[in-house]
């Protein structure tokens, strides 16, 4: 049951998975709500973004577990969220205390959107990071925070603004740029699964 809430949105509209786990996945042209988290061991970041206004509507860059739980419980009521997205935890090998706990987190998450009825993608890091088209060797998430600002103005002024001034991204710091990396990625997987939907 559980594996079913990570299969791909296009996968879960048509299936015959009960009502509770299907995506009700709003077309690019309704307005759609996400709440995007970037799980680690202690703290998350997190961002829900509003694709009608194009702006990030909430963020906190170092969220406690509790916090996200409970957000995720209100999420639809308070603040119109339509669907959560988590990155997934995966190893590289030997799997430490912090690879665990973050593990425990993200099982966490999905325990409570489960529980809040909601439509649930899981998404591995590798998997965002295609989706952007962001590549090459350096620190990615340096590469997922200028790619977010190219997508949203193409500058850092621009992008962010300022407290007199915001602009769409005002606020986003630190874990929070990963976390709307990722809210922008399953939003690019949305929208290329409506289009291949429509030339059928």
């Amino acid at each position: 049951m559980i594996a079913s809430a990570l299969l791909p949105l296009a996968v879960l509209e048509g299936s015959d998975l009960p009502r509770k786990h299907r995506a009700e996945t709003p077309t690019p042209r309704e307005s759609m709500r996400i709440l995007a988290i970037d799980p680690g061991p202690e703290r998350c970041g997190l961002v829900i973004y509003d694709t009608e206004a194009g702006e990030v509507a909430q963020c906190d860059k170092a969220a406690t577990v509790d916090a996200v739980i409970t957000l995720i419980r209100y999420a639809q009521a308070d603040h119109g969220v339509q669907l959560i997205a988590c990155e997934r935890v995966q190893s590289y090998g030997i799997a430490g205390a912090s690879l665990l706990r973050t593990s425990e987190v993200y099982g966490r998450v999905l325990q409570a959107t489960e529980a809040a009825g909601l439509p649930f993608v899981g998404r591995y890091r590798r998997e965002v990071l295609s989706l952007l088209m962001v590549a090459g060797r350096g620190n990615r998430d340096a590469m997922v925070r200028e790619r977010m600002l190219e997508m949203h103005g193409g500058s850092r002024s621009a992008a962010c603004g300022t407290k007199r001034a915001p602009g769409p991204l005002y606020g986003v710091t630190s874990h929070a740029w990963q976390a709307l990396g990722l809210a922008m990625a399953v939003i690019i997987e949305i929208k290329r699964g409506d289009e291949q939907g429509a030339s059928v």
